[in-house]
């Protein structure tokens, strides 16, 4: 995965490419995107207003995938945009010392999860291992106990395991606006000891949740009402069929932070969607510390390869708070502008009104690997993104 990287390269990146990139011409632009090292991530350069608004969602794109080679898809892009430079050409040595950097980070970052994922996987044997003796023995037990009645008896929901792309049921006239978890103030461990550096404490105020991501139904509610213009991978002012209860994607941050407002909400700040996300136990994931596929929507052996409809992995894959889907099925804005940490809600980066600087997205999709509630990514706020959606948040009054 190649989220996290390190802002100060991150705006050297953006820099670079805001200096060498073809921004302006289209058809270079375009025989950018069909090169063949590059093209596997192209699908299609989307229909924004500008040339530069194009390339940054293929960027964006670009910057969370590897190829089968473990290559970055964004080092890629530097490397092809230096080769189309002439030698003499500044930009074609700033390119390729920033495709190096970038590609040196990233072999770090793949050193550093090869010496740690061993340990873990066989942590995670032992544990399978151990768990399917102990149902084993039970099942066992309750036979010999109850041999009469074999059938009647052995535990069916201690060997159940949840499908691989669960469906979960809605009724049309579900309020998910009014489906909000309380979440108490309390003091959360931020970031992580990886990427997310540095890790460090942050006092929380007590404040309201949505439990599932906004639906396509509920959005459809919104653009029908305000005459806001329909996500891009709609048919007019109609989701596909069969999605309604799916989490809205394809949208702005303008658009999720317009959404939440016209509900009388507001998008959720970063520390409150990491705290809903880790839970009372501050677990690096919403079930605890270690990863499990199986337990969200998102990319990997157990994939489902399009979003399901909210809560289908409720309640193992909740968190403590009993919020659904905090990683997997769509990413998700929120409210914070992205800036180095630590994390200080006073610092301007909870600036609702800035609509020019970049803005988080938390949560994984289902199209890319298992996030952790630790991982940050970040995008224009212009910018729809395919496989990004929101949620929305409340102030909670304080007591007379």
């Amino acid at each position: 995965m190649t989220t996290g990287i390190p802002p100060a390269l991150y705006r050297r990146i953006e820099d670079v490419l805001l200096q060498c990139g073809p921004f302006d011409n289209f058809t270079e632009l375009k025989a950018i995107f069909t090169d063949a090292r590059i093209s596997p991530w192209h699908k299609e350069v989307r229909d924004a207003n500008t040339a530069a608004a194009r390339v940054q969602v293929n960027v964006d794109f670009l910057r969370r995938q590897y190829n089968a080679v473990q290559e970055n898809g964004l080092v890629l892009l530097l490397r092809v945009l230096s080769d189309a430079k002439d030698e003499t050409d500044a930009c074609q040595s700033e390119l390729t010392a920033t495709a190096d950097d970038l590609e040196q980070w990233l072999h770090d970052k793949r050193a550093l999860s090869q010496t740690v994922v061993p340990r873990k996987s066989l942590r995670n044997r032992v544990a399978m291992v151990g768990s399917l003796l102990f149902t084993i023995a039970i099942a066992i037990w309750f036979l010999l106990i109850n041999h009469e009645t074999p059938s009647e008896v052995l535990p069916t929901a201690t060997l159940a395991t949840l499908p691989q792309c669960p469906t979960a049921t809605h009724d049309a006239g579900e309020d998910f606006d009014a489906a909000m978890v309380f979440i108490t103030g309390t003091v959360l461990l931020m970031g992580d000891d990886t990427l997310m550096q540095p890790t460090h404490k942050v006092t929380v105020a007590t404040f309201l949740l949505d439990r599932f991501e906004v639906t396509n139904l509920q959005y459809r509610r919104f653009i029908i009402t305000t005459n806001r213009r329909p996500p891009d991978t709609w048919k007019g002012n109609d989701f596909p069929t069969g999605k309604a209860f799916h989490p809205v994607a394809g949208i702005t941050w303008l658009d999720a932070s317009a959404y939440c407002e016209w509900v009388g909400k507001r998008l959720p700040y970063e520390v409150e969607w990491e705290l809903a996300c880790r839970g009372t136990q501050n677990t690096l994931y919403p079930w605890g510390e270690e990863p499990q596929q199986n337990l969200a929507n998102a990319d990997g052996d157990s994939g489902c390869g399009q979003t399901l409809a909210v809560g289908g992995y409720s309640s193992r894959g909740d968190s403590t708070y009993g919020v659904a889907d905090m990683v997997g099925n769509v990413a998700e804005w929120v409210n914070s502008i992205f800036m180095d940490y630590p994390y200080r809600h006073d610092d301007g980066r909870e600036d609702a009104a800035n609509e020019e600087a970049y803005r988080v997205i938390r949560g994984g999709a289902f199209d890319l690997p298992l996030f952790s509630c630790a991982e940050r990514m970040n995008a224009p706020p212009a910018i729809a993104i395919p496989d990004v959606g929101f949620r929305c948040a409340q102030d909670v009054a304080p007591s007379p």
